[in-house]
């Protein structure tokens, strides 16, 4: 089952969004805390849709094969950060950690469109990972100018989180040193609400 880039995902697929940390640990809460919204925070992409990164499930049919996918996001981050410090970044404190995932069927991210963005699945290869996509927010054409976007974004990416499920929580190989650390931090138990 082959997909092509820019291609949408079909209802029947699903997709795994990675746990990073600390980028899901709330900007003003203790490290070990978790908020959803910073897990499913959309930027705006070079389209002028909003966008967050997702392994698609197709292409990563087993669990190892998902950890595998943000093992490797979680080195690429490092390396970048690496190049930005001249150094490796501090473990913990700078360095980002896979820590497992939650997925989300294609059909269920589609179902949290509403009345200003509809939601949809691309596959979007990009650093060698063929399984990498996205889940989109693009406006819709007939919205008012006035509309509260960032409400309705607030509101889609709440959906999202009910019809997610997980976490399958990992520990990198290269984490081992940290495990206590990272064991600490919270990954709450999603069921697809």
């Amino acid at each position: 089952m082959l997909a092509e880039a820019n291609e949408l995902l079909g209802d029947d697929q699903t997709v795994a969004r990675c746990a990073i940390f600390p980028q899901f640990v709330p900007k003003d809460g203790p490290a070990t805390a978790f908020d959803h919204t910073q897990l499913i925070y959309f930027r705006k992409d070079n389209k002028g849709q909003y966008a967050v990164s997702v392994g698609w499930r197709g292409l990563l049919p087993e669990n190892a094969d998902v950890h595998d996918f943000g093992c490797r996001q979680a080195a690429n981050n490092n390396a970048r950060k690496a190049g930005k410090l001249g150094r490796d970044p501090e473990p913990i404190v700078e360095a980002t950690h896979y820590l497992g995932y939650y997925d989300l069927s294609v059909i269920d991210a589609k179902a949290a469109s509403d009345k200003v963005y509809d939601v949809f699945v691309e596959l979007v290869p990009e650093n060698g990972e063929d399984a990498h996509s996205h889940v989109v927010l693009n406006e819709r054409e007939s919205v008012e100018k006035n509309t509260p976007k960032v409400a309705h974004r607030t509101q889609i990416v709440d959906e999202l989180w009910r019809r997610m499920a997980g976490p399958e929580r990992w520990l990198c190989l290269c984490d081992e040193p940290h495990r206590n650390d990272l064991e600490a931090v919270i990954l709450p138990l999603q069921k697809n609400t």
